[in-house]
């Protein structure tokens, strides 16, 4: 594990290696402006289905053109058991296993594009490690209901090779 980030305004950074993770959810290519509607479109989905409860581990996966290193399209989801066949009547993606580059973010989905540069920018490119566009950006939600804004955290993962 790789430890970065002791400077005052550096994000700490932690190279870890992720499983392979099965995810169901709803693809949108219509930009990540449009996303706050396709995650609408999940959660409403998940209620009438009355699942809603029973799902962990929300995430929008974001899927990168290597050479234009623009968004293609992001994918609203869940995790769902590798074992399983139940994908609830979402489209389902398998993440292969990996080396992600992973930092913390503190406050509103809103603040994430800005935080996702900043940092991209400040450790990326002077770390010695490649993004790896073989696999999406995760932006892997870790909130309890009733948190105030401040205190929502959202892991920031990026695919990572030498």
């Amino acid at each position: 594990m790789v430890f970065i980030g002791s400077k005052e305004n550096e994000m700490e950074t932690k190279i870890i290696n992720l499983p392979l993770k099965t995810i169901a959810g709803i693809k949108n290519s219509s930009g990540v402006w449009d996303l706050p509607h396709t995650w609408e479109a999940l959660t409403t989905q998940l209620e009438e289905k009355n699942i809603v409860d029973s799902v962990s581990n929300f995430m929008t996966l974001l899927y990168h053109d290597e050479t234009t290193k623009k968004h293609t399209y992001q994918f609203a989801s869940f995790e769902v058991n590798t074992h399983s066949d139940n994908y609830y009547g979402f489209e389902k993606i398998t993440i292969e296993d990996g080396l992600y580059a992973v930092t913390v973010h503190y406050g509103s989905c809103e603040e994430i594009g800005p935080v996702w540069d900043k940092w991209t920018e400040s450790w990326l490119g002077s770390s010695g490690w490649n993004r790896d566009y073989n696999r999406p950006n995760i932006e892997w939600y870790v909130n309890s209901t009733g948190l105030p804004t401040e205190m929502q955290l959202t892991y920031l993962c990026t695919p990572v090779k030498r």
